[in-house]
């Protein structure tokens, strides 16, 4: 694996203020590192695959809050690996709730019905979710749906890191007992 060359401060600085070109020799230095580094994590091509694109979209987006000053490597790893976890966690949620609903409905292999389930799940879900409290609402979306780590809430919406996870916390219970109401009397 080749590694990522010093990027000269001039580089840096250019692409901060948006030239392409400094992003592309960034991008040619970084993307593998990126990607074995996202492997390592998620012991899976696609996905590592998947979140190095993830991750230079992120970095070009929030390239004007770069601070030059600092290690640019240590940032692109930081941006790497937060972005690697939620997506670790994001998968996880999703299979935790899968495996806590399966036991509700017979086993079995047909696929309209699946359909429909899922279809039911995710409907119990929406409405679960547009039930919350609209801050909560707007932090669980951002965290749950789009991806967005608790630093990056915290500093859009303007509130604590700490309010994110307590934020998220509150909303994750509230989801989970409307869940296992509903989709109980759907039995």
């Amino acid at each position: 694996m080749k590694q990522p060359k010093n990027i000269p401060p001039e580089c840096l600085d250019s692409f901060v203020k948006g030239c392409r070109e400094a992003f592309e020799r960034i991008y040619l230095d970084y993307k593998d590192r990126v990607y074995f580094y996202a492997l390592k994590l998620t012991k899976s091509e696609d996905l590592a695959q998947e979140i190095t694109q993830d991750v230079f979209v992120r970095i070009w987006t929030n390239r004007e809050k770069i601070d030059t000053q600092y290690s640019f490597s240590s940032f692109v790893f930081r941006v790497t690996h937060n972005h690697t976890l939620n997506v670790l966690k994001r998968q996880n949620y999703e299979v935790t709730a899968k495996e806590r609903m399966a036991p509700r409905y017979r086993t079995g292999i047909n696929l309209t019905e699946d359909t429909v389930v899922h279809g039911e799940y995710m409907d119990i879900l929406s409405k679960a979710v547009s039930l919350l409290p609209p801050k909560r609402k707007s932090i669980f979306n951002l965290s749950r749906t789009k991806g967005v780590s608790h630093d990056e809430i915290a500093i859009r919406m303007g509130i604590s890191k700490n309010t994110v996870k307590s934020q998220l916390v509150k909303a994750t219970k509230s989801i989970r007992a409307y869940f296992d109401r509903e989709a109980g009397m759907a039995i």
